[in-house]
C-alpha cells in the first residue's frame, strides 16, 4: 500500500516511521520540560532559613520534636540532633564511611577500623514562639533526616 503525500508516493511503512519518530520526539520533549520545571533539592541551611520568621510550631512539624528545649531568658533554645554512624579514619586509610552500609562495608575490609558516633545538630532559637534564627552545626554529611524535612520526595 502506498500514500501520496506532495505528489509523491511513499510507502506505508516510511509514513508510520515518521509517525512513530515525531510520537517519539514529541514525548521526550514534554519529559524535558517536566525535568526542567521540577523544583531544585533545597539544602539543609536553605530548609532552615525558611523557618526564620515562622511559628515555632512549623519548626516542630518540619523536623520533629526537638530532642531539648533550654530556656535561656526571654528566648528558648530547641536542639535537634542527629546521629549516624562514621568511621574514625584508621591508619594506611584516608576513606571515611559516610552510611552505614559504607561503613559495614569499611568494617568488613578492616576489622580494626573504630566505628564513632557522628552528629548532626540543628539549633533554633525561639522568640515569643517565633524562630528568631536557625543554625547548623556539626557534621552535615549526617544531617538526611532533617534534609528529608525539605526534599519529601527523596530529591
Amino acid at each position: 500500500m502506498t500514500v501520496a503525500l506532495h505528489a509523491l508516493t511513499v510507502p506505508a511503512a516510511i509514513i508510520e516511521r515518521l509517525r512513530m519518530k515525531r510520537a517519539l520526539a514529541i514525548l521526550l520533549l514534554t519529559a524535558l520540560a517536566a525535568c526542567a520545571s521540577a523544583p531544585k533539592p533545597m539544602s539543609l541551611e536553605d530548609g532552615l532559613r525558611t523557618l526564620v520568621g515562622k511559628p515555632a510550631s512549623t519548626a516542630v512539624a518540619a523536623l520533629g520534636n526537638p530532642d531539648t528545649m533550654r530556656p535561656q531568658g526571654a528566648v528558648t533554645l530547641y536542639l535537634w540532633t542527629a546521629k549516624q554512624p562514621s568511621l574514625a579514619p584508621t591508619p594506611g586509610s584516608d576513606k571515611i564511611g559516610k552510611t552505614a552500609r559504607e561503613v559495614a562495608a569499611a568494617l568488613r575490609q578492616n576489622p580494626n577500623a573504630v566505628p564513632q558516633p557522628s552528629t548532626c545538630n540543628v539549633t533554633m532559637t525561639i522568640a515569643r514562639g517565633i524562630v528568631a534564627s536557625a543554625h547548623l552545626t556539626g557534621d552535615p554529611a549526617r544531617c538526611g533526616a532533617f534534609l528529608r524535612a525539605f526534599n519529601p520526595h527523596g530529591e
